[in-house]
């Protein structure tokens, strides 16, 4: 589930660095000992405590900005935009303040204000990163003035006030359909103190021959527990299906690292899962997920910040052996695809082979957004492609799932219209008409 820039779906290490209390508490120690944690909403409460003891205004600026990046971390941000213009008000001296509300504000739609501070951390540090933000405010700018033929509707049947993402075929005629959701009746039942909202499972539902969807309903078997799961893709056969886990220990304050699991169907329900073997020996807390399998099953692409990466989290590929009936050792899909930012959410098309997937280091319109690169031959693609308004907004979008194949229908993730949790949406390219 998508956060921040810079954290997405994956999750934190908790480690409790506060050692005691003294017989005047350091609130802001314990303040910094919970954001480093990932135990936001305690951290919260703690810079709280702290600014109303705080005495100078470096200090002072400090809360603010690290109040701002935890309401930042748990998708407030228009609290986050506040704190950090409080900071920057207060003078803090730390420049990195002008990127962050800069890229708050974009994710907010508001790209003129955002280009001014994007520019200001230009002007102060001659960063790249900064400029690639003031080159994404221009192309949002364009992006909707010229936005394309899409329809983009929220599929309500189907979203709830809860995190609701990640759409996947189940079957070959595209009338089931797999996602992730941490609503009522899910399993994931371990307190995760970083995020806003329990653990995801795999739901599942049916059309009907009308065309509508039917009430969604948890998927049976071994593969939901009361760990993360979600993100998940389907062999050609819609036998075996692989899915992302995000386990906690059992006090859900201590991050394994998110791995890809897989299951096989037996009859009407799914076996136990096992794991893939995708990260290196020693890697136990870095995390790989969002699986993307090729049309023939020859290979996987899927999201991780494996060591040999180019910045955040990347694409990565691992062939399968048929004669060693396992996926190798990953090779990163380079700088063409990836960058310092995230890429996430991959998705092959059946048909095309062209490889979507969504991310923070393109040039877009927010915080995640839709890409496209087209094939250029056996396990090779393009320069990436913005999707484009209204496929994508000033908020995350990713996920995205095609019901044609020529790119009319389909399916994605986003958190639009000021939501604070992602919920699915339905698109479609109307025909031309002429008269």
């Amino acid at each position: 589930m998508i956060k921040t820039r810079k954290s997405g779906v994956l999750l934190l290490l908790f480690v409790f660095l506060f050692s005691g209390v003294s017989a005047q508490k350091n609130f802001l120690a314990e303040a910094d000992a919970y954001f480093e944690g990932g135990n936001l909403r305690s951290a919260i409460d703690s810079y709280k405590r702290a600014y109303a003891k705080a005495k100078g205004t470096e200090e002072k600026g400090y809360i603010k900005f690290q109040l701002g990046e935890c309401h930042l971390m748990i998708s407030d941000p228009e609290k986050a935009e506040e704190y950090y213009d409080a900071a920057i008000k207060l003078k803090y001296s730390d420049n990195l303040v002008y990127l962050k509300i800069a890229d708050v504000q974009k994710q907010m739609g508001e790209y003129q204000e955002a280009m001014e501070n994007y520019q200001a951390y230009v002007d102060a540090t001659g960063s790249q990163e900064g400029k690639l933000g003031v080159e994404s405010c221009k192309l949002a700018m364009e992006l909707k003035d010229q936005p394309s033929r899409y329809k983009v509707e929220e599929v309500r049947v189907l979203n709830t006030d809860q995190y609701d993402m990640s759409p996947v075929f189940a079957d070959r005629r595209s009338t089931e359909l797999v996602f992730t959701s941490n609503r009522k009746g899910s399993t994931g039942t371990i307190d995760n103190p970083r995020k806003v909202a329990s653990n995801g499972d795999l739901w599942i539902t049916t059309q009907d021959r009308k065309g509508h969807w039917g009430q969604p309903v948890i998927i049976e078997g071994g593969i939901n527990t009361e760990h993360d799961e979600g993100a998940s893709t389907f062999d050609r056969n819609q036998k075996t299906i692989y899915f992302t886990r995000c386990e906690m220990d059992p006090k859900g304050k201590k991050s394994m690292g998110c791995e890809i699991w897989f299951s096989e169907k037996k009859g009407s329900r799914w076996d136990d899962p096992e794991k893939l073997e995708l990260k290196p020996e020693g890697a136990d807390t870095l995390s790989v997920g969002h699986p993307a399998l090729a049309p023939d099953d020859t290979y996987m692409i899927f999201a991780g910040d494996l060591p040999g990466g180019q910045g955040g989290k990347d694409l990565w590929i691992s062939e399968y052996d048929r004669r060693e009936k396992k996926f190798m050792p990953p090779k990163n899909l380079g700088p063409g695809i990836n960058t310092s930012g995230d890429e996430l959410f991959p998705y092959i098309h059946p048909e095309t082979k062209a490889l979507f997937f969504s991310s923070t280091g393109h040039p877009g319109m927010g915080g995640l957004d839709i890409f496209k690169a087209e094939s250029n031959g056996d396990k090779a693609w393009g320069k990436p492609e913005n999707m484009g308004y209204p496929l994508n907004s000033a908020a995350h979008d990713y996920g995205i799932l095609f019901e044609s194949a020529d790119y009319t229908r389909g399916y994605l993730t986003s958190n639009r219209k000021g939501k604070s949790m992602d919920d699915l949406y339905s698109f479609n390219l109307p025909p031309l008409t002429f008269k």
